[in-house]
């Protein structure tokens, strides 16, 4: 394997300042957004940073892909015409996720994205931009380089854009507030930006049965069938990370490694601004 060779800039960890991380995101009672700290972290250090502590694993500049390909279920009576808008749509999505300090220059990572796409029985059409995060272990015989950057097979963490996915029914969309400008819930164990892009409210009030008791659920309207199946009505942006939520809890995920980074990028990034630019591509 050949000598990791890049240009790195090193810099110690230090902790957000408390202030500035609560007045970026601000919940509602009580709640603590748990990766604010390495949100914190790239918004003061540039592209290329790596930890002082940083092994040659981590070191190593990571194979980044700024293009994704698209895949289109079977049967799924999508034409290539909207097949290929809705990418370019979610490219816009891509490219500001890559433009961020975080994902812009890798080291210790690499950074795989993909599309895919079906038709949902609604006839609208669901697209999922998954970028993968794989750690590098140069150590792994059965790691390579490809275009001046390093990628080791094996799990990782993503970071998923969905384009007309409606919530899960049934369950609390688990709203939570806005943090870094953007509105932010939680479903699980994961982390989920979202713009409602057609104006209508993401969950309503409804009678929970027997009890009498008024819960938030979904809105089963939040998707209109009628308009085009190619505009954007919902953004969900959801991070899918294993251990990753405990970790940050935690303070043990580093702002270096596939989980800070795919956070921070996440997090930095405008969605609304993001959703207005999707929505004028043609």
């Amino acid at each position: 394997m050949s000598r990791v060779s890049a240009s790195i800039i090193l810099l110690a960890l230090a902790p957000a300042p408390p202030a500035m991380a609560q007045s970026a995101c601000v919940l509602p009672n009580g709640n603590v957004f748990k990766g604010a700290y390495v949100v914190e972290f790239w918004k003061r250090h540039p592209a290329g940073t790596v930890l002082p502590d940083a092994d040659a694993s981590a070191r190593a500049p990571g194979l980044r892909r700024t293009t994704a390909r698209t895949f289109v279920a079977p049967r799924s009576n999508i034409s290539k015409a909207d097949a290929d808008l809705i990418s370019r749509k979610l490219a816009v999505a891509l490219d500001a996720l890559m433009a961020q300090p975080s994902l812009r220059e890798l080291h210790g990572v690499s950074i795989i994205p993909t599309i895919n796409m079906r038709r949902a029985s609604s006839g609208l059409i669901e697209a999922n931009l998954t970028l993968m995060a794989y750690p590098i272990h140069l150590e792994d015989p059965a790691t390579f380089q490809r275009d001046g950057g390093y990628f080791t097979p094996g799990e990782g963490t993503n970071i998923n854009v969905l384009f007309n996915t409606e919530p899960a029914r049934g369950r609390d969309p688990g709203e939570r507030g806005v943090c870094y400008g953007s509105r932010l819930r939680r479903v699980g164990d994961a982390d989920v930006l979202y713009v409602v892009a057609n104006g209508r409210p993401l969950a309503v009030d409804e009678v929970v049965p027997v009890s009498g008791r008024i819960a938030r659920a979904p809105n089963p309207d939040l998707l209109d069938p009628k308009v085009p199946a190619t505009r954007l009505q919902f953004l969900d942006v959801q991070l899918r990370t294993g251990n990753g939520a405990s970790e940050l809890a935690r303070r043990v995920a580093r702002p270096t490694d596939n989980v800070g980074r795919i956070y921070a990028a996440a997090f930095m990034t405008d969605w609304n601004g993001v959703a207005a630019r999707m929505q004028a591509v043609r």
